[in-house]
C-alpha cells in the first residue's frame, strides 16, 4: 500500500479533473471546482507563510460553514500547519483562553463573524476580502 499525504491526493484530483465541481455551498449557491479551490487554497497559504506561519503551528479558523472554510482549512493544510478549530457558539472567553493556550498566530474568520467580536490574535484574516489573499500566487507554495 502506497502512503500519500492530503496535498499529493488533492493535486492528483485537480490535475485528473480540474473542471469538476469540488465543494459547494446549498445556502448560497456557491461553486468551486478543483481548480478554483487549489488556486484560491494556495492563495490563502502564500499569506498564511507571508505572516510568519510555519509547519506545525496552530491556525485558529473561525468560520460559519461555506466553501470559504474549505478553502481555508486546505490552505492550513498545504502549509504544513494545524487548524484550531473554533466554534462560533463559545463564548469570546473561551476563544480567547484556546487561541492563548494554543498560541495561535493567525485567526482566519469571516464577515459575519467578525462582526461579532473574535478572540485576540497576532493577525486577523478574512480570506473572502483580503486584497494580500487576492494578490497572492495561485501557484502551490508546497
Amino acid at each position: 500500500m502506497v502512503s500519500t499525504s492530503i496535498q499529493q491526493r488533492f493535486a492528483a484530483q485537480v490535475s485528473s479533473t480540474p473542471d469538476a465541481v469540488a465543494v459547494s455551498a446549498p445556502q448560497d449557491g456557491t461553486t468551486l471546482t478543483y481548480r478554483e479551490l487549489d488556486g484560491r487554497a494556495n492563495r490563502l497559504a502564500h499569506r498564511l507563510i507571508g505572516l510568519g506561519v510555519r509547519p506545525g503551528d496552530p491556525v485558529a479558523v473561525l468560520m460559519e460553514r461555506s466553501v470559504e472554510v474549505v478553502v481555508a482549512l486546505l490552505a492550513v493544510v498545504k502549509t504544513g500547519a494545524a487548524y484550531l478549530p473554533l466554534h462560533s457558539a463559545y463564548p469570546l472567553a473561551r476563544m480567547q483562553q484556546i487561541t492563548d493556550r494554543a498560541g495561535a498566530p493567525v485567526l482566519l474568520t469571516d464577515a459575519a463573524l467578525r462582526s461579532r467580536g473574535l478572540p485576540r490574535a497576532g493577525e486577523v484574516v478574512e480570506p473572502a476580502t483580503d486584497p494580500a489573499v487576492a494578490a497572492a500566487p495561485a501557484t502551490d507554495p508546497g
